[in-house]
Formats: C-alpha cells, sequence, structure tokens
C-alpha cells in the first residue's frame, strides 16, 4: 500500500509538472504571434537594426556662395542716369581770315580771355542695349570783353583800324549724341577693365558779336556808319573715339574718353576728359579733367577757333526702378 501510495504522488507531481510546462509554451506561442506583423500590416523598423542615415554628396553643405549682383562694380554703362556738371574753362576764342572773304583783308580778332569761365551742362543717358549706353549732353558758355584790333580788320563789311577799342561778346553751344559701345570685354564683366569705342554726332555753334563804341557813327557827309556786327559760325560733324573705363572698388571706378575728328580746309573738333566717379545710393559724384577744341570751316569769309580747358566737377542721379 505505500509503495502505491508513493507512486501515485509521484505521478500527480510528473502530471502537474507537464501542465505548468504546457501552459508556458502555449503562452509564449501567443506572445509571439501577438507580436507577429499581421497580413497588410508593414513590419517596424528595429532602431537597433536601422542604420544611420548618410548625408549623400548632393545632400551635404555646400559653403555660401555670394550673389552675382552684389559683387557688381557701380558703372554708368547700360542704364537710365541724369547728370549735371560744372566745368571751370579759361577760354580766349580767335576769329581768323577765311579763304571766302571777299576783300583781302585781315579779320583776326583775338577775344578777350577769362580765367575763371564757368561752362555748366547737362547729360542724359538711357541704355542702348546690354552694356552700351546712349548718352546726350549739352554745354553752354559766354564771355565778354574789351580788347583791340590787333591789324585793319574788315568783318562782314564793317572795318575797324589796328588799336581801335573794341567791345566783343560770344555764346558757345555744343551738343552732342554718343553711342558708348563697349568693345571689350567680351562677354562683358563687371571687374577690371572696359574698352569702349565713341560713336558720335556733333553740333557746333558760336555766335559773336563785335563794337567799336568809341569810334565815329557819322561819317563827313552824315552817312551812319556801322561799328558793331553780328555774327554765327556753326557745323554739324561726326566724331569717333575710344574710352577706358576701370574699377577700382565697388563704388569707385575712373574713366578717361576722347573723340575727334577733321578734314582739310573744313571744321575740326576734339572733345576729350578724364575722372574719377563715386556712387553712394543713387547718387554719384564725379570729378575730373576736360579739354574740348573746335574750328569751324576756312572756307567761310572768317571762322572761329576755341580752345576750352579744366576741372570740372558734377553729379549723376539714378532712377531707384534701374
Amino acid at each position: 500500500m505505500k509503495f502505491w501510495s508513493f507512486s501515485f504522488g509521484g505521478s500527480k507531481t510528473v502530471l502537474l509538472a507537464s501542465l505548468v510546462l504546457l501552459c508556458g509554451t502555449w503562452q509564449s506561442r501567443a506572445e509571439e504571434q501577438a507580436q507577429a506583423p499581421q497580413p497588410g500590416q508593414l513590419e517596424a523598423p528595429k532602431a537597433a537594426q536601422t542604420p544611420a542615415p548618410q548625408a549623400s554628396a548632393a545632400q551635404a553643405v555646400q559653403p555660401e556662395q555670394k550673389d552675382d549682383v552684389s559683387e557688381r562694380a557701380y558703372t554708368s554703362d547700360g542704364v537710365p542716369s541724369v547728370a549735371l556738371f560744372y566745368w571751370m574753362s579759361p577760354a580766349q576764342p580767335k576769329m581768323r581770315t577765311g579763304s571766302g572773304a571777299i576783300e583781302r583783308t585781315s579779320a583776326n580778332i583775338d577775344f578777350p580771355k577769362k580765367d575763371w569761365q564757368s561752362v555748366p551742362g547737362v547729360m542724359l543717358s538711357l541704355p542702348g542695349g546690354g552694356q552700351h549706353t546712349v548718352r546726350i549732353s549739352y554745354f553752354r558758355t559766354r564771355g565778354s570783353g574789351n580788347t583791340t584790333a590787333i591789324d585793319n580788320t574788315s568783318v562782314f563789311g564793317t572795318g575797324y583800324s589796328k588799336g581801335d577799342y573794341l567791345s566783343t561778346g560770344y555764346t558757345l553751344h555744343n551738343a552732342k549724341l554718343s553711342l558708348d559701345y563697349v568693345s571689350w570685354p567680351f562677354p562683358v564683366t563687371y571687374k577690371g577693365f572696359r574698352l569702349k569705342t565713341l560713336w558720335e554726332v556733333q553740333f557746333v555753334s558760336m555766335r559773336y558779336v563785335i563794337d567799336a563804341p568809341l569810334n565815329p557813327t557819322q561819317d563827313e557827309d552824315e552817312n551812319i556808319l556801322t561799328t558793331d556786327v553780328y555774327g554765327t559760325n556753326w557745323f554739324i560733324y561726326p566724331s569717333f573715339g575710344l574710352g577706358i573705363e576701370k574699377f577700382v572698388s565697388r563704388n569707385f571706378r575712373v574713366e578717361a574718353k576722347a573723340s575727334g575728328f577733321a578734314l582739310p580746309n573744313r571744321p575740326a573738333l576734339v572733345d576729350a576728359e578724364a575722372f574719377g566717379a563715386y556712387r553712394k545710393g543713387q547718387y554719384e559724384f564725379v570729378f575730373g579733367a576736360k579739354a574740348f577744341h573746335f574750328k569751324t570751316s576756312p572756307r567761310e569769309e572768317q571762322f572761329m577757333r576755341a580752345t576750352l580747358s579744366g576741372a570740372f566737377v558734377g553729379m549723376r542721379w539714378y532712377p531707384k526702378w534701374q
């Protein structure tokens, strides 16, 4: 009896252990099925197995590049602007006898020289396509004073004797239409050096008055004598030249230009200038030197010639919308 009881008790123990083991197996399988992805459901990535994203070469951080526009040097080429300038130019126009004079008498008169003669002017610049520019400029100067006839002189039939006291005055006008064509470098850049070819048409007019206020106004027969004369010499001429521009910094540049044209026994003109320009916002301040020489046609009865040269200052305004 005792042996049977021990065997029965051992069988119960074995049976109980088997039931516990079976229940544990079923529970493990249930948990695995709960964690397994269901049909149509994506498996969640495992953090331990997902590698950290690597930045590709295309996605690598590039160094910050500066805007090309911010690097452009300021220039008056290819943009609209209006400029005013004031030119200090001592001048001494001279009248000389032309080949068209009927009487072979001299018409040589030296007008008085003014050491501080002001020459105001204006310039309008318009885009001419790309960096090319159309410029329209104008200046005028006037002078008056007293002088004496250097020899026996006849102007438009009015005679003056050598040493006669003369009162003179004149007005000089110049208008110019110019195409400033940027010829080098190609393509055009905003740094370094530029070479321009200048294609121009100029109008030059010299109006003058000469009077001998101390001369008699009547002869012995009481005929009226003319003591004053008025005249105008003018011409329209093409002119061609070159210009250079050097960018020293974004706000400061220097320029030089020279143009002209001449033919034998015909009018002649030379126009040259050199200046520095500093820009601040919409305004640009210009300072430099300028020279202008002209001669009207020697084929007329008398012709005029003069050279104006001196320092000038100016200010250019750029519209905000350019």
